[in-house]
């Protein structure tokens, strides 16, 4: 049964080690600007169109969360410089997961992991 309860998504939760290490990671390597930073450093927000990205501390999940397997979760950034941003990555903390590669179709795709260990995938659609 199909719902008809109208919906729209408005935000991702990553929970991170260091949200101060998220806000330097993504506000100088990808650009974002801090939509809203916690007082406290527990949470930030970045807002990209209509949909917010908010890194939380790991101190705020709930102890039965903690314990549970977390499903992996990747970003995914499209931009017409794949190499550069990959290499700004890395010089900023990031590892190497998979170098940019150039696919049959002219797809270009890099993962990094960030200094959180969140996973990033860089895209290029030419």
């Amino acid at each position: 049964m199909k719902s008809n309860i109208e919906m729209h998504f408005s935000h991702i939760n990553l929970y991170v080690k260091s949200v101060s290490i998220a806000e330097l990671f993504y506000t100088n390597i990808i650009g974002l600007k801090p939509h809203y930073v916690n007082e406290n450093k527990l949470s930030i927000e970045f807002k990209i169109d209509n949909v917010s990205i908010l890194f939380l501390s790991n101190t705020l999940l709930e102890d039965k969360i903690q314990s549970d397997y977390l499903t992996p979760t990747e970003l995914v950034f499209t931009t017409g410089q794949p190499g550069q941003l990959y290499e700004l990555a890395l010089q900023n903390g990031a590892t190497s997961v998979k170098p940019p590669e150039e696919s049959e179709d002219g797809l270009i795709t890099a993962i990094v992991r960030d200094p959180n260990g969140v996973l990033i995938k860089i895209l290029c659609y030419d």
